[in-house]
């Protein structure tokens, strides 16, 4: 079977017999077994959901009849506290406030998203539209990342399957290959345009072997390739911790003030009711859901991208040294 390099990487095939297929079958009965671990869980999952899946359902709605019995009961019971004017009161109020606020925040023929942001003051709207430009950015980066890195591993796993079949080391460069987006392939060519360099006479023929020193003059380049190649693998992701950092501090920061500002109002009027209070708190407390909403989804992803990253700069730097051994025992002269 022959192994082409696909998307821009011309070159001819290659046989794929002996110990390339060998380990190709050993690739083909790895992924297999995956695939029957993977269908005996799903096969295990719908055993327990089949026998427990109702109960869990029934748990789930019991649950959140509790939740909305428990508000109905405390926005009836909360009038009274909240209607005391003093600090204890309003306190107490506005904490057991927060269980049900979003129950109660708005009139009924109307959407309590759409209430809660038409009762933020302009400070809230402005944070609210800067996290949702910066929620769009954090997910652009998330994607364009994750295929980054997939098509980097694929074209890496296809390479190192070519690069093996080859008996010398420059057969790759001197026919010319080229396969942007693979990693493995752009320190390979850094390596072996150094080595060609080094090898080459005046005359434009190409010496036996090289120096020792020429050799080190071979590996800083590959070392320097590898960390070109990372440096492009790592780009972007200074955004996504940015989101994970700063998001949830900018969603606080609306809240804090929102509070700031619903209580001025409520010491202007001299009392402190549920309608005078709970706009101005749900309008307060949306700023940092949508914090969350940028941070969380930010956070998974950027963790993901890391643990990526560092997989392929390990395959990065073990091929950087497989390739410097297999230099010098073809081109180092014995010393």
């Amino acid at each position: 079977m022959a192994v082409r390099l696909p998307d821009g990487c011309a070159g001819a095939g290659v046989d794929g017999g002996g110990e390339n297929g060998q380990k190709a079958r050993a690739v083909v009965i790895e992924k297999q077994r995956h695939k029957a671990v993977r269908a005996k869980m799903l096969f295990f999952m719908a055993k327990v959901w089949a026998k427990f899946g109702e109960a869990v359902k029934r748990v789930c709605v019991e649950i959140v009849l509790l939740f909305l019995n428990t508000a109905l009961f405390f926005r009836s019971k909360l009038t009274p506290v909240l209607g005391d004017p003093s600090p204890s009161g309003v306190f107490t109020g506005i904490f057991m406030n927060s269980f049900c606020l979003f129950a109660i925040a708005g009139p009924a023929n109307k959407a309590e998203i759409v209430y809660i942001l038409e009762e933020s003051t302009p400070e809230a709207k402005a944070i609210i539209v800067f996290l949702i430009f910066f929620s769009i950015v954090a997910w652009s980066v998330m994607f364009s990342k994750a295929w980054q890195m997939r098509r980097a591993k694929q074209l890496n796993t296809l390479f190192n399957s070519e690069f093996r079949t080859q008996p010398h080391v420059l057969d790759i460069f001197d026919r010319k290959v080229q396969a942007e987006g693979c990693p493995q392939f752009m320190v390979y060519e850094a390596g072996s345009i150094e080595l060609d360099a080094r090898l080459k006479t005046p005359a434009g023929a190409r010496k036996q072997f090289i120096s020792l020193k020429g050799m080190e003059h071979v590996k800083r380049s590959l070392e320097n390739a590898v960390a070109q190649e990372s440096l492009k693998l790592e780009s972007g992701l200074i955004l996504l911790a940015i989101a994970v950092s700063g998001a949830p501090f900018l969603g606080l920061l609306g809240t804090v003030w929102g509070v700031m500002s619903t209580f001025g109002h409520i010491a202007q009027q001299g009392s402190a009711t549920m309608a005078a209070m709970a706009p101005g708190v749900s309008a307060a407390l949306i700023t940092t859901v949508a914090g969350l909403l940028v941070a969380i989804p930010s956070m998974f992803g950027y963790n993901w991208l890391v643990h990526s990253l560092r997989t392929l700069t390990v395959e990065l730097d073990n091929f950087a040294q497989e390739l410097v051994s297999k230099m010098e025992t073809e081109y180092l002269a014995d010393e």
